[in-house]
């Protein structure tokens, strides 16, 4: 599941962050792995809980300092902060949709 939602052939990854920071992130963030293991049985719809952790994974590769736990208000933060919508995260919308794919990628092929 780390491959997929990190980006794979059919999983796009996140903008200027590779695998080797969101590995550094995980280590700061155990609770990834329960999220990781409970989408692995690729479930038909992502369970919140599990979705809450990865929001707050994402908002931490983009801004380790960050307390967001809400990623659109990350992002309107880092925005205002950078001035550049290339070192933002995507939209809750957006991420969940990355979500599915990489469920998909994860738990069925």
């Amino acid at each position: 599941m780390f491959h997929a939602l990190t980006g794979c052939d059919t999983v796009s990854s996140f903008a200027r962050h590779g695998k080797k920071t969101a590995w550094a992130v995980w280590t700061v963030l155990p609770e990834l792995t329960e999220a990781l293991i409970q989408l692995s049985s690729a479930p038909s719809d992502i369970p919140n809980d599990a979705m809450c952790i990865i929001e707050r994974f994402v908002i931490l590769l983009y801004d380790r300092t960050s307390k967001c736990t809400d990623i659109d208000k990350a992002r309107w933060k880092l925005f205002a902060r950078k001035n550049n919508v290339q070192l933002i995260p995507p939209t809750k919308a957006a991420l969940e949709e990355h979500v599915k794919r990489a469920v998909y990628q994860g738990g069925h092929v």
